[in-house]
């Protein structure tokens, strides 16, 4: 269908001024400075012919088209963003790029979010409004958010426009300044219009939202086949039908109705209006007598504007349950186990076609293609090891990975320097910028202009780079930090974080298995928590990793057989001799995702912090 078609929305100023149909063009020679509104949905010339012969809008089922899935978060801005910032992480979790979402503050105590509709990939269509409202409940099931918006002609508040409580206005937000910005900050901007640039998403539709787009319109039907006593089956729940097929039980008029209303509205998506229709038709056939008129139009008003959740343990629905539910069934075993806890093959299979796809929208490795074809990559939550002696090269080879990591992904990347200064790790860092000896990076200053441009040049490469040197840190003090960084000062989830080393990490515990133990069971709990790849230098035993130049294997871990134990990927590093002039080995110790054992021999110059990785041949027998 052409979505071109679809330019006509009502514009107005109350929620009372309804019906006034114009050209979506018209609207910005239409706003002034007090309230604004316009549909949710776009529609056709019909629409216009509609609202012209009937004089309301009201009741107007006809095909629609959504340019933006809105979202409502409403409370206190406080809460508000809480539960802003779940959605958001949960979407970000599936690959959604949530950066692409454009953002409000609603100028009196919330947030609005608007889902471009080319993530989604929807059609236009006539129960589009019960798509949408399938949709929302399918993706926040326990997040608080306005529902009613999704209904078929609702009006929804305008870009730039005032709030008549508040007196603010409705103004865009960046992604950063939702996560980060205080309500002072945000109401400080609020008080006058705002314009930012946003740039718009252009990428094919988002297979996580497609899916769960394409899964609601199968459970939509049509809007105009809802019935309160579908005894057909158009609610699963048994007590929904049964409430509706039979009335309100002595007593319990009012908060049966309520109910009911609430069906009508989180399950049905059905408007206001026509809920008020059907729900009199079941009050005068069902319930003897029925309830009076200003108390049915304020219950359901009731139930329209607030925000409830009744679920199997209601006092009201278990009235109508039978054994027969299904819903119920699931709920008593619920109460013993969950999905989540023991899952079937479909369940796993479901979950790991989001996992696939998700790694494939995220995956990154250390930057060599020699290892990184075997490692599968550095996935969320990954915890690897880097071991070696002293000496052998560790803390160089992770300034070649960050720059490559950064090269290639330019995702955000923190480094813990447990040992060296951060003028140390900046020292090396610009080697490798600049192609420069390390040697001789002091000289560079005598020039400060040169030295400053070089710094300039070097931030703008670097600028989602954050370098710790904090000494004496335990994990539980890195996290905090880490969280710093997150919301204050880059905005982004950390990807991948590498801590420069084990040994140093400090813990209370009294003997060195302990200390170590200790501590990397506390970095797999980060690791978890976080969903960052997190990457620890380890030293070696000398007993194991003797001077330096001896071939390592899997126990070579010093303090500890928890590093193995909890590693999903471990890489060995040592000389083919004591001099530093010839080649270094690095060995896949053990591999989670993958084939272990293979060896690489690593052409590595420490003055510009170079590293190269060739695969060494393995000789049959």
């Amino acid at each position: 269908m052409d979505k071109s078609l679809f330019m006509f929305t009502e514009f107005a100023t109350s929620v009372r001024d309804r019906g006034n149909v114009v050209c979506i063009s018209e609207i910005p020679s239409l706003t002034t400075d007090g309230e604004a509104f316009i549909n949710t949905l776009l529609f056709d010339s019909n629409f216009l012919a509609y609202v012209n012969n009937t004089k309301t809008v009201s009741g107007y089922r006809g095909v629609g088209y959504m340019p933006y899935f809105p979202i409502d978060f409403d409370g206190t801005v406080e809460t508000a963003r809480e539960n802003l910032i779940k959605v958001t992480t949960f979407l970000s979790e599936e690959g959604v790029p949530v950066e692409n979402f454009l953002y409000y503050f609603s100028g009196n105590k919330g947030f609005h979010v608007l889902i471009p509709n080319t993530m989604i990939g929807s059609e236009p269509s006539d129960n589009i409004s019960r798509v949408m409202h399938n949709f929302a409940n399918s993706l926040f099931d326990d997040i608080n958010y306005d529902s009613t918006i999704y209904n078929h002609v609702r009006l929804f508040r305008l870009k730039n426009s005032k709030h008549g409580k508040s007196g603010l206005y409705k103004i865009p937000l960046t992604y950063k300044e939702v996560m980060l910005a205080s309500e002072d900050d945000i109401r400080l901007l609020a008080k006058e219009k705002r314009n930012i640039e946003i740039k718009k998403y252009a990428g094919e539709p988002v297979q996580f939202l497609r899916y769960m787009w394409e899964q609601s319109k199968s459970n939509a039907g049509s809007i105009a086949d809802v019935k309160p006593a579908d005894e057909s089956g158009e609610y699963k729940q048994v007590c929904y039908r049964n409430m509706f097929n039979n009335g309100a039980k002595e007593g319990y008029r009012n908060n049966t109705l309520l109910r009911a209303a609430w069906v009508l509205k989180k399950h049905s998506g059905i408007p206001f209006d026509m809920a008020v229709t059907v729900l009199r038709k079941w009050n005068e056939e069902k319930n003897s007598p029925p309830i009076d008129e200003e108390e049915f139009m304020l219950t359901v008003r009731q139930a329209y504007k607030g925000i409830y959740n009744f679920g199997c343990s209601d006092q009201i629905l278990s009235m109508y349950c039978d054994d027969s539910c299904p819903i119920k069934k699931k709920y008593l075993q619920k109460l013993e186990t969950t999905e989540t806890s023991f899952p079937t093959m479909a369940n796993i299979g479901s979950s790991y076609l989001s996992f696939i796809d998700s790694y494939n929208k995220n995956k990154l490795g250390f930057g060599h293609a020699a290892v990184d074809k075997y490692i599968r990559g550095l996935l969320p939550s990954t915890i690897g090891y880097v071991l070696a002696r002293s000496g052998v090269g560790k803390t160089s080879f992770t300034v070649d990975c960050i720059s490559r990591i950064i090269d290639r992904w330019n995702v955000p990347v923190m480094l813990f320097s447990l040992e060296m200064s951060k003028e140390m790790i900046f020292e090396r860092m610009m080697s490798r910028f600049l192609k420069y000896n390390f040697s001789k990076i002091p000289t560079i200053t005598e020039n400060k202009d040169l030295f400053l441009n070089n710094v300039a040049d070097m931030q703008k490469k670097y600028q989602k780079l954050i370098i710790c040197d904090k000494s004496a840190l335990k994990i539980s003090d890195m996290e905090e930090y880490a969280k710093i960084v997150e919301n204050n000062i880059i905005g982004e989830k950390l990807r991948v974080i590498f801590i420069d080393y084990l040994g140093l990490i400090r813990s209370d515990k009294a003997s060195e298995y302990e200390r170590v133990s200790d501590v990397v069971y506390d970095i797999q709990a980060w690791a978890k928590r976080s969903k960052a790849t997190i990457v620890t230098l380890a030293q070696t035993g000398r007993e194991k990793g003797g001077s330096g130049s001896t071939e390592l294997e899997l126990d070579a871990g010093r303090g500890s057989g928890v590093i193995e134990e909890t590693a999903d990927l471990m890489l060995g590093l040592w000389r083919t001799s004591n001099e530093k002039s010839e080649a270094i080995q690095l060995k896949i110790l053990k591999n989670r995702f993958g084939v272990s054992g293979n060896t690489f021999t690593c052409d590595v110059n420490f003055e510009l912090q170079h590293w190269d990785l060739h695969e060494n041949l393995k000789i049959r027998s």
